[in-house]
């Protein structure tokens, strides 16, 4: 006898599984960058997922020169070389690879890459009277190189050279701070110090303005010097002009002071007019300066006329004076 049932036999469906290979894909594409030249980029990443978590494998075209991606990571990094400025923009790409050798195995993503030439920063030297009472203002020039695609600053600060901020004695407003140039703006801007002006019988005083701390610039002159002219003691001829005839000999010229000075004035001095030196006229002196002793008033300059026994027309010896110093 043989035992039979009636019941179905039972049969699983199992449905075809897909052999279709997704690309990777950045999440965040990236953005736009922009680089000074020479700039080091130490972990720029640039990373891209795969859903069949494949091993991604990543390269790089047109990057800036200097820099190069690590092709496990993703991530660029080098230093930008000086001149790279010079082909710029660059439209770089990136492309994740997972590998597999399918039709549809990478994607690639763009963006553009600017690398701007160094920008340098740098501070003129100033001069200004200094006055006799109250506060003046002397401006220094800060200036870049060139106009930038990126926000520039700079900090200043000033320092005492001999004129003075301390002590009782305020030859000026000390001052510190930053400098800002926007990006694409203008090149140019001021450090306004202020000057405090004084009757003191004195030498003509230096400060000087520091720069430091400049970010997406070089500093390339560092300080700016400010000379404080004294404008106290003042020169001048006690005669406008006086003739004299081709056969007197040794003359004299007198120069006096406005007022009596507690330092040795120096007062450099040179010769014009139609009338030759060596010539016409002598002067032994050829430093052409003369100093003015520390308690006097005045002194004189010796002059001889060379008298050459021959009719001619009238000369001139203007005698022009500079500046004088302590």
């Amino acid at each position: 006898i043989v035992g039979c049932s009636d019941s179905a036999e039972q049969v699983s469906s199992i449905p075809p599984q897909s052999d279709t290979n997704s690309a990777p894909q950045f999440p965040t594409p990236p953005a736009a960058q922009i680089n000074i030249a020479g700039d080091t980029i130490t972990a720029f990443a640039i990373t891209a997922t795969d859903s069949d978590n494949n091993n991604i494998l990543y390269s790089a075209s047109n990057l800036p020169p200097g820099l190069s991606i690590d092709e496990n990571t993703g991530t660029i990094s080098g230093s930008i070389n000086n001149d790279a400025h010079i082909n710029s923009p660059y439209s770089t790409q990136i492309t994740a690879n997972d590998q597999t050798g399918e039709t549809n195995a990478e994607t690639t993503v763009g963006f553009q890459w600017t690398v701007t030439p160094i920008i340098f920063i740098s501070i003129n030297d100033v001069e200004t009277i200094e006055g006799d009472s109250g506060l003046s203002v002397v401006n220094f020039d800060v200036s870049l190189s060139q106009q930038s695609l990126l926000p520039i600053s700079v900090n200043f600060a000033t320092e005492d050279i001999d004129a003075r901020t301390v002590d009782g004695h305020s030859d000026y407003i000390p001052n510190s701070g930053s400098v800002d140039f926007a990006a694409n703006g203008p090149t140019s801007k001021p450090i306004s110090i202020e000057i405090r002006g004084d009757l003191s019988d004195e030498a003509d005083e230096l400060f000087r303005v520091l720069l430091s701390g400049a970010t997406n610039a070089q500093i390339q002159d560092n300080q700016g010097i400010a000379t404080i002219v004294n404008d106290d003691v003042q020169i001048s001829f006690t005669t406008d002009s006086q003739p004299v005839d081709e056969s007197a000999g040794n003359i004299s010229v007198s120069m006096q002071l406005n007022k009596v000075s507690s330092l040795d004035v120096v007062v450099p001095y040179s010769f014009e007019g139609t009338a030759t030196r060596d010539l016409d006229y002598q002067h032994a002196n050829t430093a052409n300066e003369v100093t003015i002793a520390a308690g006097s008033l005045s002194t004189t300059l010796a002059i001889t006329i060379v008298n050459d026994n021959v009719n001619g027309i009238n000369e001139t010896i203007k005698i022009q004076i500079g500046t004088p110093t302590y």
